[in-house]
């Protein structure tokens, strides 16, 4: 009994040996199992990790890239030069009908439908500014970039509109001194526009000549100059030019022979005084000029 129960006892504790063994066994194999993967997971995040990181890197770079700021040119040179240019399209022809745009609405109505225009003219580029710091643009074009294409259909239309006006009546100003010069040359319809069998011309034949060949000459070739910046020069001469006219529309005494101007009133308050309206806010329109005559300060 005491041998068979030692036999037991022995072969008992050989089977607990040989589980314990292969327990252990087992135990490591788990964990190299779990090394193994862990390392393997490790590799792939660190992969994965690095893979990551390039492609942001990448879009950093091109999203840096697509946000490139061109640093505006702010020499003498081109600050004289644009400043030039708004001058020499809002005090354009304009300028010159103010005095009929006073006697038409009074000098009190008239300074301060003047004002009003000016604030209403402020606050528009203002707002032209504003678009163009937060849209990083500094053309009409690329502000249309980012408007709906009806808004941006508009806009073409209105600045067409606007141009096809102010160029008429340039050509009207134009045509209207070529006329006075060639009146000065002979009498008839030919020199200042006398009676014809029609009724009588606006401009004479002679200045109507002179008018379409300075216009195919000296503004069709103007006209197509890619950039406002090559008008710079031109600019400063129609300035030039302006002020001599004022001046010596100002200065210039009355003949001897005329007669005592009434005092102008302060207001008037008629059809004709409604007229006086769009002379005064075409005086002071510089809206459609200002994003060309920024451009020319981030070109190369």
């Amino acid at each position: 009994m005491y041998l068979q129960t030692r036999r037991y006892l022995g072969s008992a504790a050989q089977l607990g040996q040989r589980k314990l063994r292969a327990a252990q066994a087992e135990l490591a194999a788990a964990q190299e199992l779990g090394q193994s993967r862990l390392l393997a997971a490790q590799e792939l995040g660190q992969s994965k990790l690095t893979s990551a990181a390039e492609l942001g890197q990448s879009k950093l770079t091109a999203l840096k890239g697509a946000l490139h700021y061109e640093v505006p040119d702010t020499t003498l040179f081109s600050l004289v030069g644009t400043t030039l240019n708004l001058l020499n399209g809002t005090t354009g022809p304009g300028l010159l009908a103010l005095p009929l745009a006073f006697a038409r609405c009074g000098w009190l109505m008239g300074t301060v439908m003047l004002l009003g225009v000016f604030a209403l003219n402020h606050a528009s580029l203002l707002l032209l500014l504003r678009a163009c710091l937060t849209t990083r643009e500094h053309s009409y074009i690329g502000l249309c970039s980012h408007v709906a294409d009806g808004i941006a259909s508009l806009i073409d239309w209105s600045s067409l509109l606007f141009f096809f006006g102010s160029s008429v009546s340039y050509l009207v100003i134009i045509g209207e001194a070529f006329t006075v010069l060639t009146s000065s040359l002979g009498d008839g319809s030919v020199y200042d526009g006398g009676p014809v069998s029609d009724g009588p011309l606006h401009y004479s034949l002679l200045a109507l000549l002179l008018l379409v060949a300075f216009t195919a000459v000296c503004l069709t070739p103007l006209s197509l100059l890619r950039s406002m910046d090559a008008l710079q020069c031109t600019s400063a001469v129609g300035m030039g030019c302006l002020f001599f006219t004022v001046a010596v529309v100002a200065l210039t005494p009355p003949p001897p022979d005329a007669a005592a101007a009434e005092p102008l009133p302060a207001a008037i308050f008629s059809a004709e005084a409604l007229l006086s309206l769009p002379t005064l806010a075409f005086c002071f329109s510089s809206q459609s000029l200002f994003p060309p005559a920024l451009e020319t300060l981030h070109q190369p």
